[in-house]
């Protein structure tokens, strides 16, 4: 198991502009696992990408103990070729970053098991932590992938407890850095 580090606490495009935004397109499939009806667009998992710390992604995890949130990166977009692409680097703003009341308030993921496709490749234990944390993937059980589209799923699971809201687990942001290489 690798641990994240607590070492950025803004985002930034020098922290997170050099990834997979720059040249591909992904697209996140959401699952349905929502507060209620009237929250679906306003805690949205679009926040998970928006660059806005104020914003989060916030999940009723009641009457489950996991969730899975799937990107798929498109990375021929750019060229219309297949490419090599390894990702590098995962960065998580754990929590809802609204205020430090509102942080506290929430649950936040304690676990990320990181998957490409159906293979599994590592588990990350995540801070309590009101910071930004990067995950050097390059750590984890990863392997280049050759292709047009590269789906990697995270799988949350194990949560720090908030306050007032224990059910309601809440992410601001998610970025990944990757290179693509021939």
């Amino acid at each position: 198991m690798v641990s994240a580090v607590s070492k950025y606490d803004a985002l930034s495009a020098e922290d997170t502009a050099s990834g997979v935004g720059d040249d591909g397109i992904y697209t996140i499939r959401e699952p349905e696992v929502f507060l209620n009806v009237k929250d679906k667009q306003r805690y949205s998992c679009r926040n998970l990408s928006d660059f806005n710390l104020r914003t989060a992604w916030v999940m009723d995890t009641s009457e489950q103990s996991k969730v899975v949130v799937s990107y798929k990166f498109d990375l021929s977009a750019a060229s219309g070729k297949e490419k090599a692409f390894r990702i590098t680097k995962l960065f998580i703003v754990n929590g809802y970053r609204k205020s430090a009341l509102v942080w506290a308030s929430n649950s936040r993921v304690r676990y990320v098991n990181m998957s490409i496709g159906n293979r599994l490749v590592g588990r990350v234990e995540l801070a309590d932590t009101y910071k930004m944390q990067s995950v050097d993937v390059t750590k984890l059980n990863m392997v280049a992938f050759w292709g047009k589209v590269l789906e990697v799923s995270l799988t949350f699971d194990g949560f720090y407890a908030g306050t007032k809201f224990p059910n309601d687990i809440a992410i601001s942001e998610i970025k990944f850095e990757g290179e693509r290489f021939q």
